[in-house]
């Protein structure tokens, strides 16, 4: 059967290995592949498990991480804070005196 589908799509015939796959598993993900490619990744992937549990597992991280709430926000002077308690600072000296 497989051969039969490599007869009637060329590019059928350059199987997508699984590195490759990774590789581009965002890029599936985010709906930014070309027809070929597209067509070649799902391809493998219907016959991958392993592959599968990949694409799976991004996708799950992937909704997890946008479902996170957004970051407090830092303070304005933070940087500065910081800077201050670092040893050989004009201000870690000074409070050494």
């Amino acid at each position: 059967m497989i051969e039969w589908l490599r007869s009637l799509l060329p590019f059928a015939s350059s199987e997508m290995s699984c590195v490759k796959l990774r590789q581009l598993a965002s890029d599936y993900l985010d709906g930014e592949m070309d027809a070929r490619t597209l067509w070649r990744f799902r391809f493998h992937l219907e016959r991958c498990g392993g592959c599968g549990a990949f694409v799976s597992s991004l996708r799950a991280t992937i909704q997890t991480l946008n479902n996170l709430p957004p970051p407090a926000p830092v303070p304005v002077d933070l940087k500065e804070r910081i800077s201050a308690r670092l040893p050989g600072s004009d201000s870690s000296n000074s409070s050494n005196s």
